[in-house]
């Protein structure tokens, strides 16, 4: 009977050591820069990482850049797997945009500006972690699109379209909720963001002329390193001779992002329509 029980002991810790090799895989790195200010360029410069893990990596469970409290030239990425062999090793090692994060931290690294440190983790079983973080979609799905908005908040593809808000209710609870968290963010620490959209492009469309909302437009869009375009819709061609529909689509092209003052949101709907860049009218 002992030997059957520890056989079976054994055969239990055999089956839970696979089942952590084969759960959730945790990596926490650390870095130490130089200076605060190769902090906001490596801001920058994870951001398309962020974003493409975020539409393309759905094994990987947390993507997160951490700032120390203390010390502004520490930053922790944690960084959190469905498993290590598939979701981190096949999947996020295996992407040309980490391929290309890597050699440009490796580059970093050799010229002595960052020190890495860091390690790996599999779960233990014990401790507590708030099931909203593994079985509510709605929460993942807001906190990846936290990530993707950090540090840099217009990761633009045109490749497809994009979302556009209207109006508040365009957007749920948790993202505004986010949205502000993020702004209090930005307005505690602004340097982080001086370039968060940087070579990026706002057009205004302006039906009337409005004094805060374009001076709060381009002062936000300068202070985060980017550039805005006040156009005036008074003597337009658009919508006479030229649809919003083709508008749409051309204006995709030379902006980042369009935000539109008009006097009635469905006369610019086909613009939104069928621009694959974000449009936020009111």
């Amino acid at each position: 009977n002992n030997g059957s029980s520890a056989s079976t002991t054994a055969t239990a810790a055999t089956a839970a050591a696979a089942g952590k090799e084969n759960g959730p895989f945790t990596l926490l790195v650390k870095l130490n820069f130089a200076t605060s200010s190769l902090v906001s360029s490596f801001l920058a410069e994870i951001q398309p990482l962020c974003e493409y893990i975020r539409q393309h990596e759905p094994t990987t469970l947390s993507y997160e850049v951490l700032l120390s409290d203390k010390d502004d030239t520490m930053v922790t990425l944690l960084e959190r797997y469905e498993d290590k062999d598939n979701a981190y090793l096949t999947v996020h090692r295996s992407s040309v945009p980490f391929q290309n994060f890597r050699a440009k931290l490796k580059a970093t690294q050799e010229k002595g500006l960052v020190k890495v440190d860091g390690g790996s983790y599999l779960d233990s079983g014990v401790g507590y972690v708030d099931s909203k973080d593994r079985s509510n979609p709605a929460v993942v799905a807001t906190d990846r699109a936290i990530l993707s908005a950090t540090p840099s908040i217009a990761a633009t593809s045109r490749s497809q379209p994009s979302r556009h808000v209207a109006k508040i209710s365009d957007l749920s609870r948790p993202e505004i909720s986010s949205i502000l968290s993020l702004a209090m963010k930005m307005k505690a620490n602004p340097e982080a963001y001086h370039n968060a959209l940087h070579n990026k492009t706002l057009l205004m469309l302006f039906e009337k002329p409005s004094l805060r909302t374009r001076v709060s437009l381009e002062a936000g869009m300068t202070s985060l390193g980017g550039h805005a375009i006040a156009y005036m819709m008074g003597d337009s061609p658009l919508g006479v001779k030229e649809s919003y529909e083709d508008t749409g689509a051309v204006l995709s092209r030379m902006s980042d992002a369009v935000t539109a003052r008009v006097k009635s949101r469905e006369q610019i709907a086909g613009l939104a329509a069928n621009s694959t860049i974000p449009c936020i009218i009111s």
